[in-house]
């Protein structure tokens, strides 16, 4: 299982507030949306992908192009 955030304070935040879905989950920090197309390699190896992006149009738009990449 992955969890995929925008930056490294979301993953501060996820941390903070227990938001963990397994016992040894592993994390990608994007620390920009520029970085998605880097990241597709590694989304595919993963079953399970949490996205945790902002709720803003880039956000948005980035969540669309992962679903539509990945199965």
């Amino acid at each position: 299982m992955l969890s995929v955030l925008e930056g490294i304070f979301d993953l501060f935040s996820y941390v903070e507030k227990g938001q963990r879905h397994t016992k040894n989950p592993d994390y990608l920090v994007l620390n920009s949306l520029i970085n998605l197309d880097k990241a597709h390699a590694i989304l595919e190896q993963y079953k399970t992908v949490f996205l945790f992006l902002d709720h803003d149009p880039a956000g948005r738009k980035s969540t669309d192009q992962i679903l539509k990449a990945l199965p």
